[in-house]
């Protein structure tokens, strides 16, 4: 489904993905999705700091467990 690893201006390993209404990545509509669990461990505030900083702890329980819902930009999660 999903290809990781380091690919243009990136600082680290991270996952790249398109939902897509058909197989052909000019003739295609973007697909709306949702995932139905995913653990919200922080955010970049500023994500020219990415790989050089530690991103922010959202909350003090070190986690947020959030359901079909999409993570937001510069979001740092992890599933189950």
């Amino acid at each position: 489904i999903a290809a990781l690893g380091f690919t243009g201006q990136s600082t680290g390993p991270h996952l790249h993905f398109h939902v897509a209404n058909a197989n052909a990545p000019l003739n295609a509509e973007g697909i709306p999705f949702v995932f139905e669990k995913f653990r919200l461990l922080g955010t970049y505030e500023d994500m020219s700091q990415f790989g050089k900083t530690k991103w922010k702890q959202t909350h003090e329980s070190n986690s947020l467990i959030i359901k079909r819902e999409r993570p937001a930009p510069n979001s740092v999660v992890d599933f189950d």
